[in-house]
């Protein structure tokens, strides 16, 4: 129960609460769960699943691998999310491997510190093992001079590709165009019109 909270984003305080609930109405045989005990329960579920990521980066088949990163915002809040990406015994693997929450200055130092972090307690040789970076093409990921991903690459033993998803790229001078043309205008009427359709 705690692990389904946990993905469907629900605070540690509001599992604690589901589960007494559910205790209410189910069964007494359900142990009560204090918020500090989720919160536990999520730590201990981080640590086996990035130890599982540490075993599959240090097997013998897997000599480097890719890193994912992506801005994202939920319920408001911005997250920077990290995936490694990596080819071991004849299939891919796509490991959602963290989300950051991302907020305050110099983000782009700060994420990469964390990132750094990361990296090296889940395979300490990262700096000759990663040999392509990927975004959404976000500025705090990107930037020319403070991005995440140049900062990283700085750190790098070897020169890496850069990827930025296409569709993110579309999109970002997409809304740029409408700005431009529209001044903003086009963009409220759109989202009038959505909410009146509903």
């Amino acid at each position: 129960m705690v692990v389904h909270g946990i993905v469907n984003g629900f605070s540690f305080d509001k599992i604690s609460q589901n589960i007494d609930d559910i205790k209410q109405i189910v069964t007494d045989r359900i142990k009560t769960v204090s918020p500090s005990r989720v919160t536990d329960i999520a730590h201990m579920i981080t640590a086996i699943n990035l130890e599982h990521i540490r075993l599959l980066l240090a097997h013998p088949d897997s000599w480097a691998f890719s890193l994912a990163l992506d801005g994202l915002t939920y319920q408001t809040k911005s997250y920077f999310d990290v995936h490694i990406r990596l080819h071991i015994k004849g299939q891919l693997q796509n490991l959602h491997a963290l989300v950051i929450p991302s907020h305050g200055q110099n983000m782009g130092n700060g994420l990469t510190k964390l990132v750094v972090h990361l990296l090296v307690a889940i395979c300490p040789e990262w700096t000759g093992c990663i040999i392509s970076i990927s975004s959404d093409g976000a500025w705090v990921i990107t930037g020319k001079d403070n991005g995440v991903v140049i900062l990283l690459a700085q750190l790098l033993a070897y020169p890496v590709v850069f990827m930025w998803c296409g569709v993110h790229q579309l999109d970002l001078v997409t809304q740029k165009a409408m700005k431009a043309i529209f001044g903003g205008e086009f963009a409220a009427l759109l989202k009038t019109n959505a909410v009146n359709l509903q």
